[in-house]
């Protein structure tokens, strides 16, 4: 599925690679332009941020949305860096301020340094392959395996930096850190 969302254009256009199925979806049907289009889950619920700070879903399938900031989830913060959805269907969130959130359909769960060993409340990333969730800052990265939290750093790895912007997974178990350093 391919799907374009502009920040110039009023519409968004949902549809498949091959052409053969094509939504257009008006300015209406969304609450605000998008500013990234960030993840896709299996039942089609397209996640993205808007202009206004907010997480939205919409889904094309449906032709609804649902809009998911701080007043109306229990995710306490919009200001969001990232997201992305496991395996399992969950929607995790990064934030600037507050961690990140963990959202499995019905309710929010907030990891921070205060109840989570996270390097920071300024997740820049967050990243998941089969079995765990990976979480980048500017202090290195937090991985979340099972319910057992370990911490990567340059004090306890061979990394050249903590300062972290992006992870990708690769197919022999690599795993490839992104840095702005």
């Amino acid at each position: 599925l391919a799907i374009v969302i502009s920040q110039y254009l009023p519409q968004t256009v949902f549809g498949q690679f091959n052409g053969i199925t094509t939504y257009t979806i008006d300015s209406a049907f969304l609450p605000d332009f998008a500013n990234k289009l960030l993840a896709i889950d299996t039942y089609n619920n397209c996640y993205y941020f808007s202009f206004y700070k907010r997480l939205v879903m919409t889904n094309p399938n449906t032709k609804t949305f649902v809009v998911m900031d701080s007043t109306s989830t229990g995710m306490h913060s919009n200001n969001l860096n990232h997201l992305v959805v496991d395996g399992k269907q969950n929607l995790w969130v990064s934030t600037k301020d507050k961690g990140a959130f963990r959202y499995d359909g019905n309710t929010w769960i907030n990891y921070n340094t205060a109840n989570a060993p996270l390097l920071s409340n300024n997740i820049i990333y967050i990243a998941t392959n089969d079995t765990s969730v990976w979480f980048c800052d500017m202090n290195g990265v937090a991985i979340l395996h099972n319910n057992t939290w370990t911490r990567w750093s340059t004090n306890n790895t061979g990394m050249a930096t903590n300062s972290l912007s992006s992870i990708a997974f690769g197919n022999s178990g690599t795993i490839w850190f992104g840095s702005n350093k």
